[in-house]
């Protein structure tokens, strides 16, 4: 954020990765939303399923979007996503620690906007998954997650360490289902969105990117996709 002021606790050279990281999420992800949304951005509100450290979310709410409404299962996240609200003075911003399954029961108008922002592959019943968030969706959602590239529609059960699982980026068991691109593409479908576009980086971009040949969004190996109603 500036004048070593950082939401986490790394190494210079991590840190710049991470930033990189963020950077390149929010050019894919924000920036596309927001051209999506065009002149209708000020009557529109965003659900984010994640916050992680809310960087995401404080960006739309910074650019013009009626309000962000952000959660996230790990109370460090959240705490952490308030500060940055609070430092970046984006008061249309609300951070709260919940369950993503329970949310369907809060929240039965929905909202314009949904993020699926790396969930889907720290969870056990992603179909359920892709069901809330398509019932919680008036516009278009986006979904941004791992997905292998094995040649089959189908999932990968991974096993999380003890210590793996305590990063702000987990979720919260250590048995993941993990979609193929084929699987990712299909379940989206099954949740009733009915057309699909996926975003993917510009191969030019990041020459300031430290090790970009290592990045998911460019071997493929992690995938945006846009899904409208």
């Amino acid at each position: 954020m500036g004048g070593g002021l950082s939401t986490v606790d790394n190494p210079p050279f991590v840190r710049a990765r991470n930033r990189a990281s963020s950077i390149l999420r929010m050019n894919m992800i924000n920036d596309v939303v927001e051209k999506i949304s065009g002149d209708d951005k000020p009557g529109l509100n965003i659900l984010d399923f994640t916050c992680n450290w809310g960087g995401m979310a404080v960006d739309m709410a910074l650019h013009g979007f009626s309000n962000v409404t952000a959660f996230d299962i790990k109370k460090e996240n959240v705490e952490r996503a308030k500060s940055l609200a609070s430092y970046m003075k984006a008061t249309n911003a609300v951070f709260e620690e919940q369950d993503v399954y329970r949310l369907p029961d809060r929240y039965s108008n929905g909202f314009d906007i949904v993020y699926n922002l790396g969930l889907l592959y720290h969870v056990t019943d992603p179909f359920r998954l892709a069901q809330i968030t398509y019932q919680l969706t008036r516009k278009f959602a986006v979904f941004d997650t791992l997905a292998h590239k094995e040649p089959f529609s189908g999932y990968i059960q991974a096993y999380v360490s003890d210590d793996a699982i305590k990063r702000p980026g987990m979720g919260s068991q250590q048995i993941e289902l993990h979609p193929t691109y084929r699987g990712l593409v299909d379940i989206i479908h099954f949740a009733g969105f009915t057309k699909l576009v996926e975003v993917v980086p510009i191969i030019g971009i990041g020459d300031n990117y430290p090790e970009r040949e290592k990045d998911a969004y460019f071997n493929g190996l992690r995938r945006t996709i846009i899904a409208f109603m």
